[in-house]
């Protein structure tokens, strides 16, 4: 028996689970919306008594890995008490990003002890030829230009946008 942490009909965030080669998207929907999922994702969500949500099934259509990456997804849901007190915390980070950062704990942490000083340190680490346009622009924005470049921005709401816009592209430097 697995106990689910839901939020009414619904899940209380986004969360991504992955078995193989598949991957199982699944978005909290507003009351009435109705589980929209194909096939295997909308037994589980059926039989785990979620009426309202929207998933998004990514890689391979099997429907055994598929069932397997929707379970990973449900047991990968926090409470809203856990996410209303990291709000910023990205839930849709690539798990190999997640384990080289160490968890992503690393980046929160540095962020809050340089936004004391005024100033924050970022560092490109990620290249971004398969980025869309967009991303490109954010990274140039902020002054990067090379490829583990260090850049010193002032510490304001709008570059903490761009970083965040870019997180898993750039770190944040201590």
């Amino acid at each position: 028996m697995i106990q689910l942490n839901l939020k009414g009909t619904t899940i209380p965030h986004q969360v991504i689970g992955r078995y193989g080669s598949a991957q199982v998207l699944l978005k909290p929907a507003a009351e009435g919306t109705g589980v929209i999922a194909g096939g295997p994702v909308r037994k589980v969500m059926q039989v785990a008594g979620i009426h309202n949500v929207l998933t998004k099934s990514i890689g391979t259509s099997n429907p055994h890995n598929v069932i397997k990456a929707t379970f990973a997804a449900l047991l990968g849901l926090k409470d809203a008490a856990q996410v209303a007190e990291n709000p910023y915390q990205d839930r849709r980070r690539d798990h190999r990003k997640v384990e080289r950062k160490g968890g992503g704990g690393e980046l929160m942490s540095a962020q809050k002890k340089t936004a004391s000083s005024g100033t924050v340190k970022i560092k490109w680490v990620v290249s971004f030829i398969s980025c869309t346009d967009d991303m490109r622009q954010t990274i140039r924005g902020l002054g990067l230009r090379r490829l583990h470049q260090i850049v010193e921005r002032q510490d304001t709401p709008e570059t903490r946008g761009m970083i965040h816009k870019v997180r898993h592209l750039v770190e944040v430097v201590k």
